[in-house]
């Protein structure tokens, strides 16, 4: 009896062992189909707000794109500008791998939807998935002359930012036509579109090395409307200096 035990016993590890190796192979595979999953739909949030953002420019003046609001250091969209006119689904302003996923979207649900709206409390939500310039920053040595600005509580949101000592130092509002200031051969024809695809306007917010996508990088929406990953450290805004700057103290 004792012998009929250990041979089940062992009949039974036989069967388990191929079943936990199998699993131990499947889960990170799985896991990973899961994140791309959750990564492709926050690059068709971005891609939305691409098309909320061009609808928004062709109706305002100076074809200006939507400000943008400070929050704990960092900018969001100002969401009073573009919803619900141009914007009617809440779930486009939070990033679907968000670690806090579902408590922001019903924050930035119910602040949106109830009447008035709780605009700071929507801003709030929106500000810890996604982050969102206004203004014409596609480099690090931008970002910095626009930190400088903002510490001296010079920045108005929506406005350009000028140095009346040096006019050729303005950090202009995002708007269509800003990538003129890009094109240095003017005699090319598609030189307009790549500088546009050069243009950063909103991307996965990241903190202290913390990332909603793994491995570690954000999805950033570009001015013409395409959107790309990017790994932490690689290009322009994914980097430790943006990091810095936009972490709050």
């Amino acid at each position: 009896m004792v012998q009929s035990f250990f041979r089940l016993a062992g009949f039974g590890l036989t069967i388990a062992l191929p079943v936990l190796i199998l699993a131990a192979i499947l889960m990170p595979a799985l896991a990973r189909s899961h994140e791309a999953a959750r990564r492709s739909s926050c690059q068709n949030n971005l891609k939305q707000m691409g098309l909320i953002f061009k609808m928004y420019s062709n109706e305002s003046p100076g074809e200006r794109f939507p400000p943008a609001v400070e929050i704990d250091r960092t900018w969001t969209l100002d969401l009073k500008t573009v919803y619900p006119e141009f914007m009617t689904d809440p779930a486009v302003t939070i990033c679907p791998s968000a670690m806090n996923h579902d408590y922001l979207l019903e924050e930035v649900t119910k602040a949106l939807t109830q009447s008035p709206p709780d605009w700071n409390r929507a801003h709030r939500a929106a500000a810890q998935s996604y982050t969102y310039f206004g203004w014409n920053i596609y480099s690090e040595a931008i970002l910095d002359k626009f930190q400088r600005v903002r510490l001296a509580g010079k920045v108005i949101p929506g406005k350009d930012i000028e140095d009346p000592n040096n006019p050729a130092e303005t950090i202009y509002a995002m708007r269509e036509g800003i990538e003129r200031f890009m094109i240095t051969d003017i005699n090319n024809p598609a030189a307009s579109a790549a500088a546009q695809a050069r243009l950063p306007v909103m991307f996965d917010r990241f903190t202290k090395g913390q990332f909603n996508h793994i491995p570690g990088g954000s999805n950033v929406v570009y001015m013409d409307g395409h959107v790309s990953f990017l790994r932490y450290g690689t290009e322009f805004p994914i980097t430790p200096e943006v990091d810095k700057a936009l972490t709050p103290k």
